[in-house]
């Protein structure tokens, strides 16, 4: 086998390692801030809702139209604040979907209410498919 042949074939194994490297790399990194973004978003969807209904001294209306789903289920005992990825019915009916929620208390006039955020995940799967 001549020098150069054997040159070009160290070449292409050294390639082929480090872009499957750098591709996974970039696939967590990328998964990461996605992450990092929609726990952020939900966290702001969170102090929006406190924020009026301190002010309104109302729940907020809640829009079947909105990309985040958000509900009040009223409560007898104190509700604790927690962040957790769940399987959800999607939009089309027709299979289940990943969504990340925070469950956290709100309380009115006396009332105390388990307010709940979820925001899809199937979204950030499907950019990083594009990315696969």
């Amino acid at each position: 086998m001549k020098l150069i042949t054997k040159t070009s074939y160290f070449y292409l194994f050294t390639s082929i390692i480090l872009f499957s490297a750098a591709s996974a790399l970039f696939y967590f990194y990328i998964s990461g801030k996605l992450d990092e973004d929609i726990s952020e978003d939900i966290e702001i969807n969170k102090n929006t809702i406190l924020d009026y209904v301190a002010a309104n001294q109302v729940l907020p209306p809640v829009s079947p139209l909105a990309q985040d789903y958000i509900s009040f289920i009223p409560v007898t005992e104190i509700v604790n604040q927690r962040i957790n990825d769940t399987m959800l019915l999607g939009p089309e009916k027709d299979e289940f979907l990943p969504y990340r929620q925070i469950i956290f208390p709100v309380n009115l006039k006396g009332q105390h209410y388990k307010a709940v955020v979820q925001k899809p995940l199937f979204q950030k799967d499907d950019l990083l498919e594009t990315f696969a």
